[in-house]
């Protein structure tokens, strides 16, 4: 059971040491912000796409919207 408890704590702080690496010491309100940014610019592609199309194709439709 100790072991266990060793794991998750590892496991925690893994994720934490991770989450740390990915913001690149950024705060909060500027992660929620490029968020923002990204998740408008999926929408845009929606609406312009509806019916979709092939990976390629959305990427392109991506870089486009930019």
């Amino acid at each position: 059971m100790e072991i266990f408890g060793k794991g998750l704590y590892l496991l925690f702080f893994d994720r934490v040491f991770w989450f740390a690496h990915r913001t690149h010491g950024h705060n909060h309100r500027h992660l929620l912000a490029d968020n923002g940014h990204a998740q408008h610019q999926v929408h845009k592609v929606n609406q312009a796409h509806p019916k979709g199309g092939t990976w390629s194709k959305h990427q392109q439709w991506m870089e486009d919207a930019v």
